[in-house]
């Protein structure tokens, strides 16, 4: 039976590194010493060093069947945000087509599609078929995805974040992708964000805050574009 392991490495040089099915988490991840990565491509300059961390928690806003698209936003205001993802399999550094991926996120007032409304207290259940910032894609022929989305806002308990699906065979795999908070702050007082009359929690009061998680964003207020380099593994028992 084959068992995939799944890690993703960000454009700012680090990794994190999850496994499907039930087995632990271990640091047993078959990178050349010094947490180096087999293939050259994976960084851009030597002596990168990796951190490890499981992946996140899917939170309670997930949807599934959403819309296979590239631009999510259907006319959300905020700061637009292009995110490419890039799936390559660690060993061979050949591109890995035709995985599934969906990302979804808070609009910049802090509600969800599907979910607005739903208060601090209130059991997250949908009310109505809202996708906004939702969206699901495959990876190409050159294992590359592209979603544009805005930069999302921030709600109660939690600091500004993006979620992504990775769907491997029966399994789907969450991770949580943050901003710096330098960022963030810049962004708080500019329309429409400054219009969220919620308390902004900063990374630092999050407890599923990851700094090895951050996105290294190019760009200003006028737009953002990143990048994200998942790597595979697949293990044949």
């Amino acid at each position: 039976m084959a068992k995939i392991r799944i890690s993703i490495l960000f454009v700012s040089y680090f990794l994190l590194f999850t496994q499907a099915h039930d087995e632990e988490i271990f640091e047993e991840h078959e990178l050349e010493p010094g947490g180096k990565s087999h293939c050259p491509h994976l960084y851009k300059q030597g002596g990168a060093v990796c951190n490890l961390f499981p992946e996140s928690v899917e939170g309670p806003f997930y949807r599934s069947n959403q819309a296979v698209r590239r631009d999510v936003r259907e006319g959300k205001p905020g700061i637009p945000v292009t995110i490419t993802v890039t799936l390559a399999e660690v060993s061979s550094c050949k591109p890995v087509p035709n995985v599934a991926v969906d990302i979804w996120s808070a609009d910049a007032i802090g509600e969800y599609s599907a979910f607005v409304g739903v208060r601090p207290g209130d059991r997250p259940t949908p009310r109505d078929n809202g996708t906004f910032l939702r969206g699901i894609q495959r990876s190409d022929s050159n294992g590359k995805l592209t979603f544009v989305t805005i930069f999302p806002g921030w709600y109660q308990g939690r600091t500004i974040h993006y979620h992504m699906g990775i769907h491997l065979r029966d399994k789907k795999h969450t991770v949580q992708l943050y901003v710096d908070e330098r960022t963030s702050a810049q962004v708080a007082r500019t329309s429409p964000y400054s219009n969220n009359r919620k308390q902004r929690v900063r990374n630092n009061q999050d407890g599923h805050y990851k700094r090895a998680a951050e996105l290294k964003l190019n760009g200003n207020s006028g737009g953002y574009t990143t990048e994200v380099l998942m790597a595979f593994r697949l293990r044949r028992k």
